[in-house]
């Protein structure tokens, strides 16, 4: 269902205009407050996430080595994290989404996948829908 692409620059416009008219986009879910971060301090590995050739979510991530193995991790260079994600998703989207995100992750050579969840309260509308695949799909919380 979900289409996954690692970010380029090229998608910078797409990103920082999605962000404001998503459910929890904030500033610091922006590209142009992320690119304030030198380039050698992290390797980002953000995520575009389309749905029917149209952008549905971005992933501000970044590469880090755990345990000696790579791992996709929610970008170290600001403190709120996860998907950005449009004010009608649904559980079977949110499902989706991460299922998505894993197999990416396996097909990226990815080990594992560490995601800071931001607090609810920057969300427009509240959704619940996603603590329940996280835990589903066996993630830590």
């Amino acid at each position: 269902m979900f289409k996954i692409n690692r970010y380029s620059s090229l998608d910078e416009s797409m990103w920082d205009k999605f962000v404001p008219n998503s459910n929890n986009g904030t500033i610091f879910h922006l590209r142009s407050f992320l690119n304030y971060h030198p380039k050698n301090r992290f390797t980002d590995h953000s995520l575009i996430i389309t749905k029917k050739d149209k952008l549905f979510s971005v992933f501000p991530a970044a590469e880090k080595v755990i345990n000696g193995r790579l791992s996709l991790i929610s970008h170290p260079g600001t403190t709120v994290g996860s998907f950005v994600v449009p004010e009608n998703l649904s559980i079977a989207e949110s499902m989706d989404l991460v299922k998505s995100l894993i197999g990416y992750a396996k097909k990226n050579s990815l080990y594992s996948i560490r995601i800071t969840l931001p607090p609810n309260l920057y969300q427009r509308s509240y959704l619940i829908t996603w603590t329940f695949p996280f835990l589903n799909m066996v993630f830590n919380t």
